[in-house]
């Protein structure tokens, strides 16, 4: 028979209760409101039938924004370099 014994740690906590006031009274949206969310294309949920297109897809969007990233942040840079007469 295997005698099994555990210790117990005491741990002590403090937690803070958070009020937040004026806080607007949840509403249903209006027509015109759920039709301007619907209309927004920025959501793409295409999922294609075989899993090594998806992949593709992936890398695709990615490289596109990698290059957006780099393509700001070089002309911030060369904003930046003009502005200090380099």
């Amino acid at each position: 028979m295997e005698n099994h014994t555990s210790s117990s740690k005491v741990f002590t906590s403090t937690s803070k209760l958070h009020q937040f006031d004026n806080l607007p009274k949840p509403r249903n949206a209006t027509e015109e409101e759920q039709e301007a969310f619907h209309s927004n294309k920025s959501y793409n949920f295409h999922i294609p039938n075989n899993i090594d297109d998806f992949d593709k897809l992936n890398n695709q969007k990615n490289s596109s924004k990698i290059i957006g990233i780099f393509k700001a942040s070089t002309e911030e840079s060369l904003k930046g370099n003009s502005k200090n007469g380099k």
